[in-house]
């Protein structure tokens, strides 16, 4: 796809312009397109910086009209070196117009040399932790139904005790249970997964946390559990950035954890 093209298709997505077909096109793309994801999140990025100077006018249009002011600027120049020149050398002359692909990543360099105005409007790690508290819960045992009350010790499974301990928030005791166990096919693991992680955020093991949810696929059966989570341990470290891309992709998906995300996004942007 050209690149001016894939850049108003990006631009499109976020504005929700996008068809039912084209937005799931988009969503494909961007899960199996490591490069494509990562134009998406600079997008998003350079909107957020955008937003925060009480910038109105759509992004697309900021960047056109900063490539017409330098379309604008580059004649300039070349009519002033025309005035010094030979008519014959200034007919040899073309003036190539910026890619707005250039331009993009101009809006990055602007925004990076403003950044530290950015931070002192962003939330902080107290605010950003507040949240976390108020809309963290643990992730309730919906995968062992069977076992409910405090197993006995001599001949319940590993798994039951893991839950068991889980249940009576008894994190650290938990965590060595499940990583005892491996999972006998990948749902199963991808349920650990999601247990470990909450077991480490509930233990302030906020790096081990993030990579235990990242570690569950785009294509878990629990991917959107995840992905909360995920932006759950991001409001507890104080990264904002971090959780409002993941909360942000919550709320483009739609489901269960849409309205949610939506909310705190309205908090912290």
């Amino acid at each position: 796809m050209d690149e001016e093209l894939e850049f108003e298709w990006i631009e499109n997505y976020h504005k929700g312009q996008l068809s039912p077909d084209e937005r799931q096109a988009f969503l494909d793309r961007q899960q199996a397109d490591a490069a494509f994801a990562g134009k998406v999140r600079s997008y998003r990025e350079i909107m957020d910086g955008i937003a925060y100077y009480g910038k109105q006018q759509p992004f697309a249009e900021t960047i056109r009209g900063w490539e017409q002011e330098i379309k604008v600027q580059a004649g300039t120049d070349t009519l002033t070196a025309n005035q010094a020149n030979t008519v014959d050398i200034a007919r040899d002359k073309k003036i190539v117009p910026l890619h707005r692909s250039y331009a993009y990543w101009a809006a990055a360099a602007v925004l990076i040399l403003i950044v530290g105005s950015v931070l002192l409007l962003r939330p902080t790690p107290t605010e950003t932790l507040a949240l976390y508290e108020t809309y963290y819960k643990p992730y309730p045992d919906v995968f062992n139904p069977s076992v409910r009350s405090e197993p006995n010790t001599t001949t319940t499974s590993t798994r039951e005790k893991a839950f068991a301990a889980y249940r009576a928030g008894r994190f650290e005791e938990a965590l060595q249970l499940f990583h005892a166990l491996t999972g006998d096919n990948r749902q199963e693991q991808d349920n650990i997964r999601l247990y470990l992680g909450n077991c480490y955020l509930a233990l302030d093991s906020l790096d081990a946390a993030g990579k235990a949810f990242l570690s569950i696929g785009a294509d878990s059966h629990i991917a959107s559990q995840a992905k909360w989570y995920l932006a759950m341990t991001y409001l507890k470290a104080g990264t904002a950035d971090r959780a409002k891309s993941v909360l942000h992709t919550l709320v483009d998906e739609g489901g269960s954890y849409a309205d949610r995300a939506r909310e705190i996004l309205q908090k912290i942007e």
